[in-house]
């Protein structure tokens, strides 16, 4: 992505010392909430929760990440002189959506060895013990191959690296494989991004990549 901006955290409705009154939310004027709803802020108790943009090579935006986690896809489709005729909404991810499949802590928590060979089993339709044998990390607190493919099962729509519409091993499941493993550059994308996708290039990739690694 070329660029990102984020929106800071703002808080209103606060005494002198700092502390939210408890009617923060009725002290909020009306034309300030229809203002505040213009900028797509996420209100979240007394304060408004900070949003990310992250915009591609064109400065179109691609990608908006916010406060609690959860994320929007803004997908383009083009007529044949590559001009934008349509605009897509779609769900990235929820909220603590990540690819540390098996919950692993501390420098184990994103591992090609382990959550990268699950994803890659997952997508392969693996399932059972072939799923998780020898693919879990020494501190994995998420281990039973059930709880697994289900946490899978709710991450999949974001394991569609390149933004084509089609999660497949032999391209998104490697792009992650790839990344995990330190990939970075052409080497990453290389034979396995869909260029008829909406991240096709390394720098789409790496970007959409990191909003999984929280």
């Amino acid at each position: 992505m070329a660029a990102v901006h984020s929106l800071g955290t703002l808080c209103l409705g606060q005494h002198d010392n700092g502390a939210p009154s408890p009617n923060s939310r009725r002290s909020i004027p009306s034309y300030l909430r229809l203002l505040l709803g213009s900028l797509l802020l996420t209100l979240s108790g007394s304060c408004l929760a900070v949003n990310t943009y992250y915009y591609d090579s064109l400065s179109r935006l691609r990608i908006v990440t916010y406060g609690d986690g959860s994320q929007t896809q803004i997908q383009y489709g083009y007529d044949a002189a590559g001009n934008v005729i349509s605009r897509k909404l779609g769900t990235v991810t929820g909220p603590n959506s990540s690819l540390n499949v098996d919950a692993s802590t501390a420098s184990l928590k994103y591992d090609a060895l382990t959550d990268g060979l699950l994803i890659l089993r997952y997508l392969n339709q693996v399932t059972g013990s072939a799923l998780t044998a020898r693919a879990l990390g020494s501190t994995a607190t998420r281990t039973d191959p059930t709880v697994i493919k289900n946490y899978l099962d709710a991450l999949r729509p974001a394991l569609d690296i390149d933004g084509n519409g089609v999660v497949d091993p032999a391209t998104d499941g490697l792009l992650i494989l790839r990344y995990l493993l330190g990939l970075r550059g052409a080497t990453l994308v290389r034979g396995a991004a869909d260029q008829a996708g909406s991240r096709a290039t390394a720098p789409d990739v790496e970007t959409y990549l990191q909003l999984l690694l929280p």
